[in-house]
């Protein structure tokens, strides 16, 4: 929820009745006694903050401390701006018994910074296992470190799941945790791991050097800067290496061995889809490290790529007013000759293994098949009948061709003088000839025509190798639209995708990631029009070459337009 940076957008202090309210809602969400509310989390001496994020529905509780004036600890927080209010860890801190625990191992703590949710696998401990449901809000604590709250999750799963299942699979959705941007509004401190003691960050460095400096120190010693230190070796590799030297690496790395053979055919590639293939290339631990070009000195990747434009590694051209794109890389270049790509050791890269396996069962099971049938209607079914097919069976254009062949031959009905036409018996006559007209002959594909038109249409969806049903009608069309915005400002509208077995929401996340620009889902109007995807920025053909090339689906299935116009996707 909180990984990536937020922005602060209004901000207003609470006060008199509109407090009370505010303080009574989240007492009442949280089952908190107002009594402890006063004492162990905000005094009334003390105010509250409001504090609204920019781009979302999202509120903010923040004290404010009498001293100064000066901002305190960002306390509670409002995802959807509904009063479903959720504590952070600097609250679970000064009132640990808010939440029911679910207790880890402190290894799985890298995973939950990452931003990734909680597998069930990764959890030791659940209090109050038989009461637990859906949606439940529940403290991350770890294992052997006492109370101390380092993240906040809602459960995905029940009890009965747990009994049915066992520990397997994902099991709490992370919605906040030690380190994220939600956490960097506050005072930045530690988790007090020790009863008394206040660990800020300073004070962790501190031990951490103090362990270093006194290895032989007395054993008592050792275990307590151990419990000071979050131990977890909670310094991640991403934190152990700054942001600068990971970009630069990753990047060498694609430039000098991802475009080779069939990658070499990728270029030119655009500047936002080159960073998706330079943070997916398994040249660092792709779990345990993260790309973020806003904390690095280039700040934005466009800056990043004319520094190596300058330095003669790469060539780029703008393909259109504001869009960029890599068009050739200099393999000769010294930087890549002499790179040896080795800043991480073979265990380090252990964990990509499984990613990689993962990520190459999902390409597979993605591909979508779409099988064009055709279903006979009461008026065309005798012509099936003859040859035993069932009223419920399906047929391809082949087959039906095949059909009306087979029915032709076996009565006879071909024009002896002229083979290609066909002589109308009493079914032919009731399917081809319209109240008043007469014919004794037709043409045989004007025949086929006539009648494959009034065939029910269907279609088989096959989503990878096991996944296959039959829907009615026609499949399609995705439509990709271009709406034009004031100031040359551009929106993309998707829709059309659950035709296709396409989930909407997932496709706006992923449209999200790879061309970094906002998306979001709506419904359309009509109980049965489903959801359209809507991005910031003209991605037309962008959109159409992902569709085309992740899901298999044929280009004719889709239909590109601005203004009314059909727009070349090719």
């Amino acid at each position: 929820m909180f990984k990536k940076g937020i922005k602060v957008g209004n901000t207003s202090a609470l006060k008199g009745n509109e407090a009370k309210k505010i303080i009574s809602q989240i007492c009442e969400s949280l089952s908190i006694d107002f009594i402890q509310f006063e004492n162990h989390i905000l005094s009334s001496k003390e105010k509250l903050l409001k504090v609204k994020l920019q781009g979302t529905h999202t509120v903010i509780y923040q004290e404010t401390k009498e001293k100064g004036k000066e901002n305190g600890e960002p306390l509670f927080f409002d995802i959807d701006g509904l009063g479903d209010f959720y504590p952070t860890v600097y609250t679970l801190w000064r009132l640990p018994s808010l939440l029911k625990t679910i207790s880890t191992p402190q290894q799985v703590l890298l995973y939950i910074e990452s931003g990734a949710d909680l597998m069930l696998p990764g959890v030791s401990f659940i209090e109050q296992v038989e009461a637990l449901k859906k949606g439940d809000k529940k403290s991350i604590i770890l294992d052997g470190k006492g109370k101390a709250s380092v993240a906040v999750v809602s459960s995905l799963i029940d009890k009965e799941y747990i009994d049915s299942n066992g520990m397997k699979g994902k099991g709490f959705k992370s919605i906040h945790f030690l380190g994220d941007s939600l956490w960097l509004l506050g005072s930045q401190t530690l988790p007090p791991l020790i009863e008394g003691t206040s660990s800020g960050l300073g004070k962790m460095e501190e031990a951490n050097s103090k362990r270093d400096l006194n290895e032989n120190s007395n054993e008592g010693k050792d275990e307590k800067i151990e419990e000071i230190s979050l131990s977890l070796s909670s310094q991640t590799l991403a934190q152990k290496l700054e942001q600068d030297e990971l970009i630069d690496y990753c990047f060498t790395y694609t430039a000098k061995n991802y475009f080779k053979g069939e990658h070499l055919k990728e270029l030119p590639m655009l500047y936002n889809i080159f960073w998706v293939v330079m943070s997916n290339v398994p040249c660092r631990p792709l779990r345990s490290t993260h790309l973020d070009i806003k904390k690095s000195k280039w700040k934005k990747l466009s800056v990043f790529l004319e520094e190596k434009m300058k330095e003669n590694i790469v060539q780029v051209e703008e393909k259109k007013e504001g869009v960029f794109q890599i068009v050739s890389i200099d393999k000769a270049h010294p930087s890549l000759v002499g790179f040896r790509g080795d800043l991480f050791s073979e265990e380090e890269l252990s964990e990509n293994v499984a990613i990689l396996a993962e990520r190459e069962g999902d390409q597979v099971n993605e591909k979508i098949e779409i099988i064009e049938m055709f279903k006979a209607p009461s008026l065309l079914f005798p012509l099936f009948q003859e040859q035993g097919k069932r009223k419920e069976d399906l047929y391809d254009i082949s087959q039906v061709r095949e059909a009306i062949s087979a029915y032709i031959a076996t009565h006879n009905l071909t024009v002896e003088k002229s083979k290609q036409n066909v002589v109308l018996d009493i079914l032919l006559a009731g399917i081809v000839l319209k109240k008043g007209e007469y014919k004794e002959t037709i043409s045989k594909k004007d025949l086929n025509e006539i009648i494959i038109n009034k065939m029910q249409p269907h279609y088989i969806l096959k989503i990878g190798d096991d996944n296959s049903e039959i829907r009615k009608g026609s499949p399609g069309p995705i439509n990709i639209t271009l709406e034009d915005r004031q100031q040359r400002k551009h929106i993309t509208h998707i829709f059309g995708l659950e035709s296709f077995g396409i989930n909407p929401n997932s496709v706006s996340s992923e449209f999200n990631k790879l061309f970094a620009a906002s998306t979001t889902v709506q419904q359309l109007p009509g109980k049965t029009a489903g959801k359209e995807v809507l991005i910031q920025g003209d991605f037309v053909k962008e959109i159409a070459t992902y569709i085309i090339e992740k899901y298999s689906i044929p280009k004719k299935y889709l239909q590109a337009s601005h203004k009314g116009k059909t727009i070349n996707i090719n």
